[in-house]
């Protein structure tokens, strides 16, 4: 319970190596925290230049963008820390994210930036916090708690337990970075069965393809239309900006 109260956020793995990556920017009197007083989008690029871009010159940080530990630290496990890799400079990527993060979204509701730059939310203004923390939300999201139902268990096996052709939305996050080829077939094999045809399936890699297009069996991957316009357009609206590719499949008739 302490841990909440003082930011349960801060004792993550991921938090932890961003409160040092912060600690070592506070040294090279770099202040990425004054992103979040800009105005506009000019202003936002100003004080990227200034402040954050030559943070990446840091002989300390380059280091650490060496190293495989500090990919796993930011969350990529090694199946898409060596698909990044084939993409090209793995520190040239960082960056790339960072400034996507910092100068193609305002700065004002964004609260993934907010995040990544200050720890917290927005607490005076309250704009840039998630929706379902906004108070004005609150009662809404406490009539609609009865269409919420907890599983404790795997994804595979809850699927696995739903009669077919029974759903037709699903949203696996950044999960699938994680699974083998032999968890992800298993995974998708349910899919299809209780998938009803034309079910979308949206997602989000580490690297900016999808692991799908190696992993599944020819016969199982057929089953499905990957839509790549439609997958960059929404990636291009994702304001983490942490990650390499969002990726939108539907099931096609049966």
């Amino acid at each position: 319970i302490k841990l909440f109260s003082d930011g349960l956020y801060r004792h993550t793995r991921f938090g932890y190596f961003m409160r040092f990556l912060h600690w070592i920017g506070r040294k090279a009197r770099h202040e990425p925290y004054r992103l979040l007083n800009a105005k506009s989008l000019d202003e936002q690029r100003k004080i990227f230049d200034e402040h954050i871009r030559p943070f990446f010159d840091n002989r300390l940080v380059t280091l650490l963008g060496k190293l495989p530990m500090s990919v796993f630290s930011l969350g990529i496990p090694p199946q898409q820390y060596k698909a990044m890799k084939n993409q090209g400079n793995l520190f040239q990527q960082y960056c790339e994210r960072v400034e996507r993060l910092a100068c193609d979204f305002p700065v004002q509701d964004n609260y993934f930036a907010w995040q990544a730059f200050s720890h917290s939310y927005d607490h005076k203004n309250r704009r840039a916090i998630p929706a379902y923390l906004k108070e004005e939300n609150y009662a809404l999201i406490k009539q609609q708690l009865y269409k919420l139902d907890t599983q404790a268990g795997t994804l595979i096996d809850y699927l696995r337990a739903q009669p077919d052709n029974t759903l037709n939305r699903f949203v696996f996050l950044d999960a699938q970075d994680w699974m083998s080829d032999k968890v992800l077939t298993d995974l998708w094999q349910e899919v299809r069965r209780v998938g009803q045809p034309g079910s979308r399936i949206v997602f989000r890699t580490a690297a900016d393809s999808s692991p799908l297009e190696t992993a599944l069996p020819h016969e199982l991957r057929e089953q499905f239309d990957y839509d790549p316009e439609a997958s960059r357009t929404l990636f291009r609206q994702d304001r983490s900006a942490i990650y390499g590719g969002f990726h939108l499949y539907r099931l096609t008739e049966q």
